[in-house]
């Protein structure tokens, strides 16, 4: 009957131990929700903080988090700053917000919110963010800053901004999100975004939209040296109203940006009219997208009196290289594009509509226009190096051109005159090498490809290592990858680099792996000669190798001592007999010693040898004979001690005797 009570409960203990474990580890901790009215600063003795409920700091009140703090959410709560923020972490102690689950997941809790009004302040520095829905919500224009944080493993967006603001968002690492920085509102100023890692975002990196029924704008915006990769697009600006949509007062410079669709987009767009003027775009690398730069102004139905004011945006000093298209200017815009290198895309300019001016670029290795007119597309697009000094290639203006292919006529394409050599640095391809470390291999044997003697006049920047077999590395960092193969067979390896321009290698590095069921051994004879020898001599060592039939040359041959002495060489390879010879000196030794001599080889296509000897070694002639006279003087002395004892023992039997 006892048993049968006991199984139950011990399985209600074993069913319930978990949320014993949870709820205790919960009530250690301390609690917070609701508002706090007066100036509160979570300390690090008082961590971690259990947000249980939604926690608002009313207008007026400071929240102060000292550094090493965690802030855990119990569930799908805010922290609402209605007052002011201060979470200054530094490097060796960050701060943390994230999920109190024990499986945390992106979207477990809501978001850091800023609406503090006049004269409140909001500073995160050396903050961790993370598995919330929004990390940090910005709707205030009160002054924010957000420094050195990393935002990760959020649901939606990592940074979220609404309409006007005062926000500098500095040196901060933001990843794994829907959207990395949004911006939304019927108008979106006063962002200023510097020095930022934003990568491995779903949708944009950096996405600002203003969209309004009347007007739409965007101004005093500087986004400037931030890293902007492997997201969806990398910074995207939108303006959309039925009447008037606003591009304007806007930088964009020093960034590198690569994504899976536009890297840089402006787009305005309205009923009425759109603008797109004081927009500079300048100093940025820009490769592998959709579109580098994508710039575009519409408005449809009736038009207003002053379009002929037309949109003017900057473009210059900018790599534009191995997209799509390179720079694209579609709509009512005077674009001045200047001093760019535009290469490898397959469109290198873009140009629709008229009043676009290209000067002093470096247009070449385009694979189908340099310049593409399209529409009523017309470019000025004098003094540009288009890849050969002959100039451009066009079908009539210029048919002995080697350049970029331009297309156009006499009225929407002048590109005369071109310069005879680079305004630049012309990039060239990078070239790709390939080794292995054998190209003869058993089945499972890993074999270990390694490129790191590809190469580029700036620098490569990944590899693809394709085995031959249906398999590769993909796009990866590193110039070392490992492989092995399940099947017998003759495999062709490849290789191609790209380098930090996404401009791919002139070739494909090629070589050939065959592989086999087994491979044959080395078989090794190590001979010495003498085999015994006194300190510090010197014999002959001999290393013969074969495969069990005929001798192998070129083996890679190592020797290796257990009780010291020298080799000369140490190592080395066979020779064509199959033969390594080396001296060697014995070491220096006080008794008889016995050395053992080790020799390995290894070569391509074969399992590694080894072989070993003894040799005997014994002290030397002048240690041996000083040894002996020693043995004679302690002989001597003990005869000498034994004779007066024995003597000294009768002179006292005799004066007993005597007596």
């Amino acid at each position: 009957m006892r048993l049968r009570l006991a199984f139950p409960i011990l399985a209600l203990i074993f069913f319930m131990a978990p949320i014993i474990s949870t709820s205790s580890q919960e009530s250690s901790l301390n609690r917070a929700e609701g508002h706090i009215s007066q100036n509160t600063t979570w300390t690090i003795g008082g961590s971690p903080y259990l947000v249980t409920g939604d926690v608002i700091v009313d207008a007026g009140t400071t929240l102060s988090i000292q550094p090493g703090v965690q802030v855990r959410f119990g569930g799908y709560f805010s922290l609402t700053i209605n007052g002011s923020l201060c979470a200054m972490g530094n490097r060796l102690s960050q701060i943390t917000f994230t999920s109190n689950e024990l499986e945390p997941k992106p979207g477990d809790w809501s978001t850091i919110r800023f609406a503090g009004g006049d004269s409140q302040v909001f500073e995160m520095k050396y903050c961790v963010v993370m598995y919330s829905m929004d990390g940090i919500t910005i709707e205030s224009t009160e002054k924010a800053v957000i420094e050195k944080c990393e935002i990760v493993n959020n649901y939606h967006q990592g940074i979220e901004v609404k309409g006007r603001c005062n926000i500098n968002i500095k040196e901060n690492i933001i990843q794994s999100s829907r959207e990395g920085i949004s911006a939304t509102g019927a108008v979106c100023s006063g962002i200023t975004i510097i020095n930022n890692s934003i990568s491995s975002i779903k949708e944009g990196g950096i996405s600002i939209s203003s969209i309004a029924e009347s007007y739409a704008r965007i101004f005093n915006l500087t986004i400037s040296d931030n890293t902007v990769s492997s997201n969806g697009h990398g910074i995207y600006l939108y303006a959309h109203a039925w009447y008037e949509g606003w591009i304007y007062d806007v930088k964009i410079s020093g960034n590198t940006v690569s994504s899976k669709g536009k890297a840089i987009h402006l787009n305005s767009y309205s009923e009425w009219l759109s603008w797109m003027y004081d927009t500079t775009i300048s100093g940025n690398k820009i490769c592998a997208s959709e579109s580098g730069i994508y710039l575009r102004a519409y408005h449809y139905g009736q038009h207003h009196p002053y379009e002929m004011l037309q949109s003017v945006a900057a473009i210059t000093d900018n790599i534009v290289s191995a997209n799509h298209r390179g720079i694209c200017v579609l709509g009512d815009i005077s674009a001045n594009i200047m001093d760019n290198s535009i290469s490898y895309n397959t469109y290198g300019l873009h140009c629709e509509w008229f009043g676009n001016v290209a000067h002093n670029n470096d247009i070449y290795c385009n694979s189908l226009y340099g310049v593409y007119v399209a529409k009523e597309g017309a470019v000025n697009a004098e003094h540009n190096y288009w890849g050969y000094p002959s100039g451009p290639y066009h079908e009539t203006l210029n048919p002995e051109g080697k350049g970029n292919t331009v297309n156009g006529d006499e009225t929407t394409m002048d590109f005369q005159p071109f310069l005879a050599s680079p305004a630049g640095q012309i990039n060239d391809r990078p070239v790709a090498s390939l080794r292995a470390d054998k190209a003869l291999a058993a089945v499972n044997q890993t074999v270990t490809f390694n490129a790191s003697a590809s190469y580029d006049d700036r620098r490569v920047s990944k590899y693809l290592f394709d085995f031959g077999d249906g398999h590769n590395s993909s796009w990866t960092t590193s110039p070392v990858a490992e492989h092995s193969y399940t099947c017998l067979g003759t495999y062709s390896a490849s290789l191609v680099v790209i380098d930090d321009l996404g401009v791919s290698s002139s070739n494909t590095a090629l070589i050939t792996i065959i592989i086999v069921e087994k491979l044959p051994s080395l078989i090794l004879y190590l001979t010495l000669d003498p085999t015994t020898v006194h300190s510090e001599e010197q014999i002959s060592v001999r290393v013969h190798v074969t495969n069990g039939v005929v001798a192998v040359e070129n083996a890679s041959t190592q020797l290796v001592s257990d009780k010291g002495g020298t080799f000369a060489p140490i190592a080395g390879y066979t020779n064509l007999t199959g033969d390594f010879i080396a001296t060697f000196v014995a070491p220096n030794v006080s008794e008889q010693t016995d050395v053992k001599i080790t020799v390995t080889a290894l070569k391509n296509g074969y399992n590694d040898g080894v072989d070993h000897r003894h040799l005997t070694v014994l002290p030397s002639a002048e240690e041996g004979f000083g040894s002996i006279w020693i043995l004679i003087i302690l002989i001597a002395v003990v005869v000498v001690v034994s004779v007066a004892l024995i003597s000294g023992s009768r002179k006292r039997k005799h004066k007993r005797e005597g007596k």
